[in-house]
């Protein structure tokens, strides 16, 4: 603004408060501290005043722009908090792309995003004004819209330009703003952050969050936040299925085997179905977040929910599991030394109770595994999940309850279960704890060897369709853009080419006109028609093609 304001100036006041001419080498010297001053991260304002011999009723509407006198040059510091370094570093760090977009000058603008860390040396990143953004050509602006990191005296038209830009690149897009202006660019972003004290009503209605303090801390706190509720959704799912695979496919396969007393009856199914849909869900979904969520890379648009790592996890533990229950179910009467301990009810009774007791305790360290997707150290922070804890406490609780309580009562016989004894018990513990040996060995497996996609993957090939689908569009939209103009120069392209073709053909007449010539007089001459030869030219066009045939009938 203050650069504007001085090429204004034809007059500036002196320190005494005389006034003087203000002259190119003055221009020069204003100009200079503006840079200088802008280069710093100032925002410069010219303060500069004019004499009007008008009456204050009749002003006119605009301010005049001309003979201005200049009383000075100022700078005015709007200081990044201190935190926000530090936030703009952990958003980088966790892979995403911050970018300003200011209606300031380029030379502010650059010298405030490096002090923010925005602008970083040895790495690219493309600075631009709005007016030279605009002036490009949409293929231009594809180019470049990955590349910007700080787009100066731009418009909100440019803001919103650019979220379409990254959308359609196939980038997931955030955008911050406070004003009325900015709202079309929150609404159209992925996620749109309005600023809960500076922004307006309608930049608020706009958004999907309101950041109540104005602090991009806040951003990353959100950007880390919404990391964990993804990853604990995973990790409910992953621990979901095997359940599920187990459960189904034990009582499937002894359904076809012609049991009759089904190792996982009614009851028993209610309490996992417990475990593994209420006490499950709080266990994995309260744990706070790991910071170690900042440290990885986005997870894409189109990131797959069950990913690769996680359909290792679940095909190895289910595969361990089943592989258990099954053999308890075929050969635990020998195993345990079941036969001669009673009639055949109590040896199925018994053996059911020890299949549902080590299936339950199975499902109590694969919770455990279900905290890390990859990570091999799924105890890790987990005395900071005291809500972890305490289900895992309450589960294996609520087991010895029913096993010892109900189970010795008439009550559990007749839902399918019995009390054991500490063999049984042993038995059933280290076998569920075996669930944390192979879950360390899932993770150490080539994750090739499974199905599904990777993050990775799944993000690579969404870029690709993307730009496969963007190259698409704007081959169609050239189609269609075909106008009157574009046939008229075709016609043209078409006319000269037949010109260069006329010519060829007037050559080759020229070469064969003698030949042509006697040919035409002896036949016509033997018909007894007396001919006239005319050499012909252009204009003797008796072909209608341009082109004379080089006879003419004598009338």
């Amino acid at each position: 603004l203050g650069g504007e304001v001085v090429t204004m100036c034809s007059k500036m006041m002196m320190t005494d408060g005389s006034v003087v001419d203000f002259k190119p080498a003055d221009l020069d010297a204003a100009n200079d501290a503006i840079t200088a001053m802008a280069s710093t991260g100032l925002r410069t304002l010219c303060i500069a005043y004019v004499d009007l011999k008008t009456a204050p009723g009749a002003l006119p509407e605009d301010a005049p722009e001309e003979n201005l006198t200049l009383l000075g040059i100022v700078g005015i510091k709007d200081p990044i908090r201190p935190e926000t370094r530090e936030a703009v570093r952990l958003l980088r760090g966790a892979g995403v792309v911050v970018r300003m977009v200011t209606g300031d000058n380029v030379l502010t603008a650059t010298a405030i995003a490096r002090e923010a860390g925005i602008l970083v040396d040895g790495e690219e990143g493309l600075v631009l004004e709005g007016p030279v953004f605009r002036k490009m050509s949409q293929k231009e602006k594809e180019s470049v819209a990955v590349k910007i990191r700080v787009l100066a005296r731009s418009s909100p038209a440019d803001k919103l330009t650019l979220v379409n830009l990254q959308k359609a690149l196939g980038e997931v897009v955030s955008v911050t703003g406070d004003g009325t202006n900015d709202a079309p660019a929150l609404k159209e972003a992925d996620v749109g952050f309005a600023l809960g004290i500076a922004g307006t009503e309608i930049a608020k209605e706009a958004c999907d969050i309101v950041i109540l303090d104005d602090n991009i801390q806040s951003m990353a706190k959100a950007v880390l936040w919404g990391r964990n509720v993804f990853q604990s959704i995973r990790k409910f799912l992953q621990f979901q299925l095997v359940v599920n695979v187990v459960a189904v496919s034990l009582n499937f396969i002894s359904a076809c085997a012609g049991i009759e007393e089904l190792p996982l009856a009614a009851v028993p199914l209610l309490w996992v179905n417990m475990i593994m849909d209420s006490m499950g869900a709080l266990a994995l979904a309260t744990e706070p977040p790991s910071p170690k969520l900042m440290e990885r890379k986005p997870f894409g648009r189109f990131a797959p929910l069950v990913n690769k790592e996680m359909w290792r996890n679940v095909i190895v533990m289910s595969t361990y599991q089943l592989i258990v229950c099954l053999v308890l179910l075929f050969a635990g009467e020998d195993l345990l030394n079941l036969k001669n301990k009673g009639d055949h009810h109590y040896v199925v009774l018994r053996l059911n109770s020890v299949i549902f007791n080590t299936f339950v305790m199975m499902q109590v360290f694969s919770e455990i595994n279900s905290r890390k997707i990859s990570e091999i150290a799924v105890f890790e922070n987990i005395h900071k999940s005291p809500v972890f804890i305490s289900i895992i406490i309450a589960t294996v609780a609520t087991q010895v309850a029913l096993i010892e309580g109900v189970g010795r009562s008439v009550v559990g016989p007749a839902v399918g279960f019995m009390n054991l004894s500490s063999t049984e018990w042993w038995v059933s513990v280290l076998i569920g704890t075996g669930a944390l040996p192979v879950g360390l060995v899932a993770r150490l497996m080539p994750i090739k060897w499974f199905p599904g996609k990777t993050d990775e993957e799944a993000d690579k090939e969404a870029q690709e369709n993307a730009r496969a689908a963007q190259l698409a569009a704007a081959a169609a939209a050239e189609e269609e853009a075909l106008s009157d103009s574009d046939v008229s120069v075709t016609i043209l392209n078409a006319r000269a080419r037949w010109k260069k073709a006329k010519t060829f053909i007037n050559a080759y007449t020229a070469l064969t006109a003698p030949m042509t010539k006697r040919i035409a007089i002896s036949k016509k001459l033997g018909r007894g028609s007396p001919l006239q030869v005319d050499d012909g030219d252009g204009p003797t066009d008796d072909l209608g093609l341009g082109i004379s045939s080089g006879l003419k009938p004598k009338t």
